[in-house]
């Protein structure tokens, strides 16, 4: 089973233009999906935790929240699925796509699967853009063993670069999500910026063999950097034009 969480950095969701456009594209082919935000004012129909609301509304402070995200989705939600996805609400991804790709790894050993960055960071880290995925057992190890130790789990300006050190020092390493002809599964940065070649090359961990209509292929698992309305026309495309 699949399970996918987004953390808002504290706007409000009734004026997310977001949240409409996740619903009506890819979120409802996640096994379950939930919201943690700082409200859950005017969303009662959707699964809201009002998780944040002790925390302020800061992009530095995002660190803080998808740490507790974590921990509470581990205590509170579910210990029961396979995977866990968090990603950017800006993010598609073709869910059955990434099944059959997690299909390859066992969930009851610690995994952190995403895309590499290097950044500051030699041993690389997954985007949070591009949506990270961690193993049941990895999330066990991050709630029972990182969550309440700072020395593990010391706190860093940038999300997704600290999440990966908390579950570095747990001895689980960021993969190669390349495909064995080296294509990459994950888009962090957006499309443009993919297809000619412009991503800062100080970024990334694994060289980008790749561009132009290369970057598009059967393997591919998620975009980002995307407006509501690409959201809904990425679906459109894989899902009714290219249908049966």
């Amino acid at each position: 089973m699949f399970y996918y969480w987004k953390n808002f950095i504290g706007y409000d969701l009734v004026k997310n233009l977001f949240v409409p456009a996740l619903e009506q594209t890819w979120l409802p082919n996640c096994d379950a999906h939930h919201y943690y935000s700082n409200s859950a004012e005017g969303m009662e129909k959707l699964p809201v935790h009002e998780l944040f609301n002790f925390l302020p509304i800061s992009y530095w402070k995002l660190f803080w929240k998808s740490r507790l995200a974590l921990y509470y989705t581990y205590t509170n939600v579910s210990q029961d699925f396979d995977w866990y996805l968090k990603s950017d609400d800006d993010s598609y991804f073709i869910i059955d796509r990434l099944k059959s790709y997690l299909k390859t790894f066992n969930p009851n050993i610690p995994h952190l699967i995403g895309y590499r960055l290097i950044r500051n960071y030699p041993n690389g880290y997954v985007s949070g853009g591009a949506g990270y995925i961690l193993s049941r057992e990895a999330l066990r190890l991050f709630a029972t063993e990182a969550f309440e130790n700072s020395t593990i789990c010391k706190y860093h300006p940038w999300e997704d670069l600290g999440i990966s050190k908390c579950l570095n020092n747990l001895g689980i390493p960021t993969k190669d999500t390349r495909t064995k002809s080296l294509k990459q599964r994950f888009m962090p940065f957006s499309t443009d910026e993919h297809f000619y070649s412009k991503v800062p090359k100080e970024w990334i961990f694994d060289d980008m063999q790749y561009t132009g209509f290369d970057i598009f292929h059967k393997e591919l698992i998620s975009f980002h950097h995307l407006k509501p309305s690409e959201l809904r026309l990425i679906h459109g495309l894989i899902t009714r034009i290219n249908s049966d």
